[in-house]
């Protein structure tokens, strides 16, 4: 009993810190609202989506300022390895954007999606906008699930029974992504599956931040339809 309190503590505060994580999208909702703009644009609003992105640095800023004065507990919620950094991300995000692009190239030909070319030279800016806010995005909510939920939880928990929880709360904050599915809640239980395992292993967070920065980001460049 005293560890399923503990569990559903750890759980609470995550969930709400994930609201930290997306104060962008709060303040883009009381924008549009009040601007008058259509649901719809939120979604497909370059200047939004951006903003959104970018605006999830305030999580490792709050959790700096919470734990400041806590080091060893700032390093459970946010551990980043001191050395080889640049190596390590280049790494991870080198591992992320193979890995999807493998997975697209299976599926279209497979017949999976229809290809369509939208490029623009004028999109170039746009492009690199987008990997920056992708980049930050990537790494915020590996710092939510794999830095401050398993980090908290493995102090508790055992090995196995962190690796679980922090996947389905991971998942579940997905539940209200557009187009999901049962299948894809399972994809994404599994894909929080290999990043616990990889966190808990190199206890660092550079890697699996960067290979979910590159996912996302090649995810949302490579639109399949």
């Amino acid at each position: 009993m005293e560890k399923l309190k503990i569990v559903l503590k750890y759980l609470v505060y995550a969930f709400l810190l994930s609201f930290v994580l997306d104060i962008g999208g709060l303040f883009s909702g009381i924008y549009a609202e009040r601007s008058g703009l259509p649901e719809e644009w939120l979604e497909n609003s370059q200047v939004a989506i951006v903003f959104m992105l970018i605006s999830q640095i305030t999580l490792p800023i709050f959790l700096m300022f919470q734990y400041k004065s806590r080091k060893n507990d700032l390093r459970i919620v946010m551990p980043f390895a001191k050395d080889k950094k640049a190596y390590r991300y280049l790494i991870g995000y080198a591992a992320g954007a193979v890995f999807f692009v493998l997975t697209w190239v299976i599926a279209v030909s497979f017949g999976g999606f229809q290809v369509i070319n939208v490029w623009h030279i004028r999109n170039v800016l746009w492009l690199v906008l987008f990997l920056l806010g992708f980049c930050i995005q990537g790494l915020g909510e590996e710092i939510l699930v794999r830095g401050y939920l398993l980090g908290k939880l493995r102090q508790h928990l055992s090995y196995v029974s962190a690796i679980i929880i922090s996947p389905l709360f991971f998942a579940v904050l997905h539940l209200a992504n557009p187009g999901i599915t049962k299948v894809a809640f399972l994809e994404l239980f599994l894909f929080g599956v290999i990043m616990a395992m990889i966190r808990i292993e190199t206890d660092d967070l550079w890697a699996v931040g960067a290979f979910h920065g590159a996912w996302n980001y090649f995810q949302a460049q490579f639109g399949l339809n």
